[in-house]
């Protein structure tokens, strides 16, 4: 039995890694799409 629980443990702790990697990706994403629309704006003002 305690063989499965650490098992489970550990997938559980996996998938937090996971999570936590898609979360910061997505961030990341966002922010670089905030930069460009800065960078798209400046540039349209420029124009």
């Amino acid at each position: 039995m305690e063989v499965i629980e650490e098992d489970h443990k550990k997938a559980v702790e996996a998938h937090k890694k996971t999570m936590e990697k898609e979360k910061s990706k997505k961030k990341a994403k966002k922010e670089s799409s905030k930069e460009a629309k800065k960078e798209f704006d400046k540039q349209a003002k420029e124009e």
